[in-house]
């Protein structure tokens, strides 16, 4: 009869439930010797081939693991056959970790000040020989093959991961293959084969193979038209660019093999400036430099994107500011301070001082780290004299920052906001300013969500007691009392505290915002404030007011622009569509409405209208809808310009029969 071989898929919970046997089991005061072979290929760019010897030496053995020290004997690194490139590195410094008794490096050990390069290199190759590997004691002894699935980390990162394992005379081999890919709809391969000798207890060789193709389509779902307004339909039928994306692949085979096991007796004592972390690889930062070292290199491009200010230049001055903010990345704090001094002032002798103030204000601006921000804060908005112009152009970089805004800058902008009012010799100025602070408070609020939750809930709390639940009396009783340019420039404060709520997006400023445009008495402008606010929240309801709004609002302005913020709404319909069929009165407009009608608050400004009303007719001019598309839908990158008639002839009488 053949040979019958079982198969056996294995849940996990059985696996671990039936005793998973300690399948690495290193000898105490043992050194594991190992060679190391990669190729790494950049398509046809480059070839990366290094090689290395590795001693692994096992210093403690404890119940949750074995301590290991890694001393790397010989390392060398050549790229397109080049001389050898790491010749510049110190391998020599302490490296340390812990493996577990299924072969998983779980914490690694270091020096803090220890170089990332060489840091990432030494848990690339103790990450090579990290795995779990899992077999119950009753797997082993009937000799099948079997397969899990488990959740990991190597020093690629956290994923999933099958495991297949063939039994052999000699031991096991484990065919490791790795899931998903941080890079999202790339194609890509990683697949580890682990001989694991039962007499040793440890993997004889390793060997993996990877690949990667980057992306050249978008991802399924994606939709480069949302939000932009217009009929979808027709944004369908456009054709952009055709063009094919360029291949971007990499590949790499690495293999370690057992070459030698000896035992040690020399006492080993850790440094003591150590530090523990994971075994996953971080992206390297440049080391920093001293001021006098790239102050000649700074001031160089400093000038580089002053004098390259034409239309044709855009392109070399763009490239020359950003090797000035890469350069100014580099340096410490103290350092970047003493460069800031030097250049962001507020009095200025010429108009290259001035220029080359603005060029630092935007290149910090740039950076976003907290040591930017503060010196934003302190050599822009908490010095006496700046202009409104460098105010608003520093308040402005904010928007942009991905970096958690520091307190000093909170408590800065709060108070401009709230409490402080800078004085300019042109009121307009004034208005700017205090303009913008208020709606970059709200993005400083929405930022804020993330690490600072109850000061966000303080900031936004202030916004909404600012401008209020929308009160008609009191709207009527300030027009009658204040004089046109006193109530235009309150309504223009509202306006902005409106849209700077629409900016933290907030839960608890719905109904303020909601009081403004369900109110017929509320001024045009408030509406249309509100509404571009209301955009920003993304569920039904919203959608379902600026639909309304769209529909019904008095004012023609209104409605445009509602319906501009409706069709870019993620819950938004065909509004050409609800349009035609209203017309020919195939479909009710609640069917649209559902979410507004269970909102007993809201007003209704719909229904037939009175025999006594006005007459009035309304004469569709003749509609024009160009547009034309720049790139392709396939990496998700395109641009296009719409042109569309959006006016109505509407005749009526003057005044009512």
């Amino acid at each position: 009869m053949p040979t019958q071989i079982h198969f056996h898929v294995v849940v996990l919970a059985i696996v671990f439930g039936l005793a998973s046997a300690n399948l690495v089991r290193l000898a105490p005061r043992t050194e594991y010797v190992y060679d190391y072979a990669a190729q790494s290929r950049l398509g046809d760019v480059a070839l990366l081939v290094t090689s290395a010897k590795v001693h692994i030496r096992v210093l403690n053995i404890t119940s949750d693991g074995q301590l290991c020290q890694l001393h790397i004997e010989r390392f060398s690194q050549h790229a397109n056959g080049k001389n050898d490139h790491s010749r510049h590195w110190d391998m020599s410094r302490w490296f340390s970790f812990l493996f577990s008794h299924h072969g998983e490096v779980t914490e690694v050990f270091h020096p803090t000040d220890e170089d990332l390069e060489v840091l990432n290199i030494k848990k690339a190759l103790v990450g090579t020989l990290s795995a779990r590997l899992h077999a119950s004691d009753k797997v082993l002894k009937e000799g099948r093959i079997w397969l899990y699935q488990l959740n990991e980390t190597g020093h690629e990162g956290d994923h999933t991961s099958t495991y297949k394992v063939n039994p052999t005379q000699e031991g096991l081999v484990f065919h490791r293959t790795k899931h998903g890919h941080v890079v999202e709809n790339a194609k890509a391969k990683h697949e580890k084969k682990i001989t694991y000798s039962s007499e040793l207890g440890v993997a004889r060789t390793v060997l993996v193979d990877e690949a990667f193709t980057a992306p050249r389509e978008t991802p399924k779902g994606f939709d480069p038209r949302a939000g932009l307004p217009g009929d979808p339909d027709k944004h369908r039928q456009l054709q952009g660019d055709q063009f094919e994306l360029p291949v971007m692949h990499a590949n790499s085979s690495s293999q370690m093999t057992l070459v030698g096991m000896k035992p040690f007796a020399d006492a080993v004592t850790p440094p003591s400036n150590l530090t523990n972390g994971s075994i996953i690889i971080t992206h390297p930062k440049l080391p920093a430099l001293n001021l006098t070292q790239i102050k000649d290199a700074i001031l160089g491009n400093l000038t580089c994107v002053r004098n390259h200010n034409r239309k044709e230049e855009s392109m070399q001055r763009q490239q020359c500011f950003f090797q000035l903010f890469a350069l100014m990345d580099r340096l410490s704090e103290d350092d970047l301070g003493i460069l800031v001094h030097q250049h962001v002032k507020v009095n200025y002798s010429d108009s290259v001082e001035e220029e080359n103030c603005n060029i630092m204000v935007d290149a910090l601006g740039s950076l976003g780290s907290a040591a930017a921000q503060r010196l934003l804060t302190k050599t822009v908005l908490q010095v006496r004299g700046a202009s409104a112009q460098l105010i608003q152009r520093m308040l402005i970089s904010f928007v942009t920052m991905k970096t958690p805004p520091v307190k000093e800058f909170v408590m800065a902008l709060e108070e401009l906001c709230f409490a402080t009012k800078i004085e300019f010799e042109d009121p307009k100025d004034e208005w700017i300013v205090h303009s913008t602070a208020v709606l970059i408070l709200g993005v400083v609020a929405d930022r804020l969500k993330e690490t600072d939750k109850e000061r966000a809930k303080s900031l936004v709390g202030k916004l909404e007691d600012s401008v209020g639940i929308h009160d008609p009396w009191h709207h009527r009783h300030l027009r009658s009392t204040l004089t046109d340019d006193e109530i235009n420039k309150h309504y223009h404060h509202k306006a902005t505290l409106l849209e700077s709520l629409g900016n933290a997006e907030f839960d608890s400023s719905f109904d303020h915002l909601l009081s403004y445009i369900n109110n017929t008495d509320s001024p045009p402008l408030l509406r249309r404030s509100a509404l571009s606010a209301i955009r920003k929240y993304d569920h039904h309801e919203a959608a379902s007011l600026l639909l309304d709004s769209a529909l019904f609002d008095e004012e023609e302005h209104v409605r445009y622009h509602a319906a501009l913020q409706y069709q870019r709404h993620p819950k938004a319909l065909n509004l050409l569509k609800i349009k035609q069929s209203m017309a020919n009165g195939s479909i009710s407009i609640d069917h649209y409405l559902d979410d507004l009608e269970r909102n007993s608050h809201l007003r209704q400004r719909r229904g037939v209208k009175g025999i006594f009303d006005p007459i009035e007719l309304c004469l569709n001019l003749p509609g024009i809808d160009w547009q034309k598309k720049i790139g392709t839908n396939d990496i998700g990158a395109e641009f296009g310009l719409v042109v569309r008639n959006i006016f109505d002839f509407n005749i009526g009488l003057l005044t009512a029969i």
